[in-house]
């Protein structure tokens, strides 16, 4: 008790009260259910001090390492995810230049093959129309698709038949709307014009 009276008040050092309030401050930061003994001396008080200042600075540093290991772990993933996003990418583009069999019939200047996925989506977009969703069907062999221009804008889905022939499946305009007789016409001319079913 001695001691504990002998330091307390005096310039510049701290009062062992404030020292023991620092050391429990410092240990409730690591564990906040940590047990305290009585303290007895200015020594135990000195020792519980360094103990705790030894603790505390291997525990900043354990957080500091774990700190770098979570972002070294979030760098991980994010490269992980950039090259996943850009496999994707490279693979979406590969496909879009996936190119079809040649057309089952020449096509004209009013009428043009649709010869890629790329341009079977295009002209899904452009026409506002499900043809898109046929390339499997086109790569197969079994649809073919065409770009009709004249005499108004139009898209053409051929089918093949079991007899070897092509014949008209679709044939719309923008949003899936008839067509009129005139470019039906111009289209069963054109079929007709390389004897294959209409």
């Amino acid at each position: 008790m001695r001691e504990l009276v002998a330091t307390n008040g005096r310039p510049g050092v701290q009062s062992p009260y404030d020292s023991i309030l620092s050391g429990i401050e410092l240990w409730n930061e690591m564990d906040p259910n940590h047990e305290f003994s009585a303290f007895t001396s200015l020594a135990q008080v000195r020792r519980f001090l360094e103990q705790a200042d030894v603790v505390h600075r291997q525990y900043l540093a354990a957080c500091e390492t774990e700190a770098q290991r979570i972002e070294e772990a979030r760098k991980a993933r994010r490269e992980i995810e950039r090259e996943r996003a850009a496999q994707k990418r490279r693979a979406v583009r590969a496909v879009d230049r996936i190119q079809f069999a040649p057309p089952p019939i020449p096509g004209t200047e009013d009428i043009v093959p649709i010869t890629s996925l790329d341009e079977l989506r295009h002209e899904g977009h452009e026409q506002q129309n499900c043809v898109g969703i046929y390339y499997a069907r086109v790569l197969s062999g079994e649809f073919y698709a065409y770009r009709v221009l004249r005499p108004e804008r139009a898209t053409l889905m051929l089918i093949y038949c079991d007899d070897g022939c092509w014949l008209r499946n679709q044939l719309e305009t923008r949003g899936n709307t008839r067509v009129q007789p005139a470019t039906a016409a111009h289209v069963d001319a054109w079929l007709s014009a390389h004897r294959l079913s209409i």
